[in-house]
């Protein structure tokens, strides 16, 4: 029976037992169809409840979940909502509202709709922009960016506060490829494709700080690198979203380290690497309480002190393929992915102080970062949205999507999140 018979039918004897269909009409799961395991089909979710995401992968840590407790019983999808275009990001959720990074075609750089309903409240248009990330909402402002480009939008007056196209200091050429903005500090930090990160007065767009990553030097080439990899190790080119605490900045680039930055002044305490006969980058760092947690696409985690850089522990058990996702962090265990390929792939729950292995389960490739709540993980796979227990690691529901998501939201007993080829935005509990 291959992995998705499985789904349809009953499962693995070791982890999740068999499902149940929640909706049906035929053998195969539709579209929108939501599997529950046996022991949820007859409860439903609590209701939708109070909460907010305010950025990709939840905070300005990249812990990647809310210790806010999740659907308690099965699921199924309340609205949907629908653009007909392609989405750049995950919906930012705050008091009752939902923030969908929008094309520009009509001139609308976000939409914003009623979470309890799918409707549509108010769309932004004035200063239009093409959103490339998933924005971040802070203090009633909601920061927006395009590929060199942002906007500070005050969500009550709904105009912009600032605005900001940026050039690098000799205006030779565009910055280009802004990343997810990270608030705190009284200050924006954006991290962009030039391999540059910037400090921006968060109440006036001013620049502070900037910092040259720097990248390799020329006479480090990689032989297996193609064109544009050497470029992008040359320029120092930021991998993945960075992570700010009240003290630092950190920030992973293809330079293949791990940056950590004064959070004031920019200026870099230590870097982490490998060294360069390891070629693989490391993904967005999560910081929970002092320590770094970053795996690199070939499945290693690295454990790091936040303040030192040194290493307190690694786990390597496979070491070939992470598929392109960060650690989700809880007060009590590290969930990565790894496995020996992009089809033998598992998600590890890990101790976290010493790296124990607590559970594994088999795993399609992903498309986007897991993230999770206080009890369970959302994980997509090959198109599917699943549910999995974080203590237990068995599958308790399953939702059938025909469409590439983007990484999921979570609040109280909900879970939205959108088709990012499709343009569909889901409100599920």
């Amino acid at each position: 029976m291959n992995r998705r018979a499985y789904l349809a039918a009953c499962g693995t004897l070791s982890i999740g037992g068999c499902l149940k269909a929640v909706t049906g009409g035929s053998d195969a799961p539709q579209p929108g169809t939501v599997t529950c395991a046996e022991d949820l089909s007859s409860s439903s979710s609590n209701g939708l409840g109070d909460g907010s995401w305010p950025t990709e992968l939840h905070d300005m840590q990249n812990t990647g979940q809310t210790d806010a407790a999740g659907p308690s019983g099965c699921v199924e999808t309340r609205w949907t909502w629908t653009q007909d275009r392609r989405l750049f990001g995950t919906p930012v959720i705050d008091e009752g509202s939902a923030y969908v990074p929008h094309s520009v075609i009509d001139d609308v750089s976000f939409v914003v709709l009623d979470v309890s309903t799918g409707e549509e409240q108010w769309q932004y248009n004035d200063f239009p922009l093409t959103p490339r990330q998933t924005p971040t909402l802070v203090d009633d402002t909601l920061y927006l960016v395009s590929s060199s480009a942002i906007d500070a939008v005050d969500i009550q007056t709904r105009t912009s506060r600032w605005h900001i196209t940026f050039h690098d200091e000799q205006n030779q050429y565009d910055v280009e490829g802004l990343q997810t903005p990270r608030v705190a500090n009284g200050f924006v930090y954006l991290a962009a494709d030039v391999g540059e990160v910037f400090a921006l007065d968060e109440g006036t767009g001013e620049r502070q700080w900037t910092y040259d990553i720097k990248g390799l030097h020329p006479s480090q080439a990689i032989e297996e690198d193609n064109q544009s990899q050497a470029k992008a190790r040359r320029r120092g080119k930021p991998f993945a979203p960075i992570a700010v605490t009240e003290q630092r900045v950190y920030v992973s680039s293809w330079d293949l380290s791990l940056h950590a930055l004064d959070a004031a002044t920019g200026e870099r305490q230590w870097q982490f690497s490998p060294g360069t006969d390891h070629l693989d980058m490391m993904h967005a760092p999560s910081v929970v309480d002092g320590t770094v947690y970053t795996e690199t696409e070939d499945a290693i985690l690295y454990v790091l002190d936040a303040e030192t850089g040194e290493l307190l522990w690694m786990y390597d058990e496979y070491g070939e393929s992470s598929d392109g996702v960060s650690p989700v962090v809880d007060a009590d265990s590290v969930y990565i992915i790894a496995g020996t390929s992009t089809e033998n792939l598992f998600l590890i729950a890990l101790n976290r102080e010493d790296g124990t292995v607590q559970w594994e389960r088999a795993v399609g490739p992903p498309f986007q970062y897991p993230v999770a709540d206080a009890d369970t993980i959302y994980i997509d796979e090959g198109r599917n949205l699943n549910a999995i227990d974080k203590v237990t690691g068995n599958l308790k529901w399953t939702l059938r999507l025909d469409r590439a998501l983007a990484a999921p939201a979570t609040i109280g007993d909900a879970v939205f999140f959108a088709a990012d080829t499709g343009g569909n935005v889901y409100g599920i509990w």
